[in-house]
């Protein structure tokens, strides 16, 4: 979730290094990550890290006949879900701080 709340930050340097893209090339860039933390919570949900989290399940087993490639890519899906998730918490937190103010 930190990355998630540094998320502002992070966002601002990556639109001034694709600023040169139109319109149509930013909600590509939106749909991707939109997509990439959805995948996420499916990622989530199949390797029944719910479980871990919640401490039903004592240990981790590893299916060693999985390839890498597809380890790393659900991690970093799950990845892109929690920073999407602190994002949007962070905004909508600020959205409440600043209605609480008026």
């Amino acid at each position: 979730m930190a990355l998630g709340l540094h998320g502002g930050g992070m966002l601002t340097a990556f639109r001034r290094a694709v600023r040169p893209l139109v319109g149509g090339g930013r909600l590509v860039l939106r749909l991707l990550g939109t997509a990439a933390a959805g995948y996420g919570a499916v990622a989530f949900v199949r390797r029944g890290l719910p479980d871990y989290l919640f401490y039903r399940t004592q240990f981790g087993f590893f299916d060693y006949s999985e390839l890498l490639v597809f380890f790393f890519a659900d991690y970093l899906a799950i990845l892109a879900l929690f920073v999407f998730a602190g994002y949007w918490l962070a905004r909508l937190a600020q959205s409440v701080g600043k209605a609480r103010k008026m």
